[in-house]
């Protein structure tokens, strides 16, 4: 994107960056201090908060969410890891990922192995007792009742289970689960997505579909971050709920990605960490075949970044 658009963006960060605006139009700022050291100190400011909450492990419990979610607990849910039944008081640990934004300050995007997902929402789950984790017990299962996303489809969502990756730098992937999903609306206009948690380790867990099943209907998309494989591109579909992470090709020595259709407006985010400063690119993109994204970065306070990715 050209310089100017991004500086008038900047303006929605100004109270957080200490700039002011000054009678020209020009926006004036005190010089940009050091960043973070990488791009996971930036994710670690800025993740979602934690929600800690105490169960009765005796008792059917909802817990109601800060997002306005919820978690219908039944009693005697979980287990200790020696298989017996825990008693007493069970500290619950709960962190939502409701926004597309949210998505992308936890680098966490709506991607099944590099296969786009339209985002419904990621939730993390996990049970502890004192200084042991806890489990689900067999037969035993949560419902989790989660706010949709703006732009998510209410039609023929996926329930998806999160899995362990070190691909590209990810830590968690999506694979699908066989849990059904069900699309209800309040009368005040909410809309929740409704699932079961059956998994025994508890963990990470996301509604979404796959953006296409038709291979044909989709192009391949290349970023260069100037032979940068620890940079972020992330896209997000204007129109719909999602925040896609591109991948790093060692041959092409581009960030890739395939599985958008041609035609789709994205926003595109791009984010690196050198010598300790925070640079960031944001950037309007329509995708054609052929498309090879060459974002323009500029060196931006961490909460500018922020401000400027929750915009987004």
């Amino acid at each position: 994107m050209k310089r100017s658009f991004l500086i008038s963006l900047l303006l929605g960060a100004a109270l957080l960056a200490g700039c002011d605006k000054a009678e020209d139009g020009l926006l004036v700022c005190d010089p940009v201090e050091p960043g973070v050291a990488s791009l996971a100190a930036f994710y670690k400011l800025f993740a979602a908060p934690v929600q800690v909450v105490e169960v009765n492990s005796n008792q059917t419990q909802t817990v109601k969410l800060l997002d306005g979610s919820s978690i219908v607990v039944p009693a005697g849910s979980f287990v200790l890891p020696s298989g017996t039944p825990a008693a007493g008081t069970v500290e619950l640990r709960v962190q939502v990922l409701g926004t597309t934004p949210q998505m992308v300050l936890n680098s966490l995007p709506s991607s099944s192995f590099f296969r786009p997902l339209e985002a419904g929402g990621h939730i993390r789950i996990t049970a502890r007792q004192g200084s042991s984790a806890l489990r689900l017990r067999t037969g035993r299962f949560l419902t989790v009742n989660t706010l949709s996303p703006a732009n998510s489809s209410a039609s023929d969502q996926l329930a998806w289970r999160g899995v362990g990756t070190a691909s590209g730098g990810v830590t968690v992937a999506w694979s699908q689960d066989t849990v059904p999903v069900r699309t209800i609306s309040t009368a005040s206009g909410e809309r929740y997505f409704q699932r079961r948690v059956w998994t025994d380790s508890l963990g990470w867990f996301s509604v979404g579909r796959l953006w296409t099943s038709n291979p044909a209907d989709t192009t391949l998309l290349r970023a260069d971050v100037g032979g940068d494989a620890s940079a972020r591109v992330f896209l997000l579909p204007t129109q719909r709920s999602g925040a896609f992470l591109m991948k790093w090709n060692t041959q092409t020595r581009l960030m890739e990605l395939y599985g958008v259709p041609p035609s789709t407006e994205l926003n595109v985010l791009t984010l690196r960490s050198q010598n300790g400063q925070l640079l960031l690119g944001v950037q309007r993109a329509t995708v054609r075949r052929g498309l090879v994204l060459r974002p323009t970065l500029e060196v931006v306070a961490p909460e500018q970044a922020a401000a400027l990715i929750r915009l987004q």
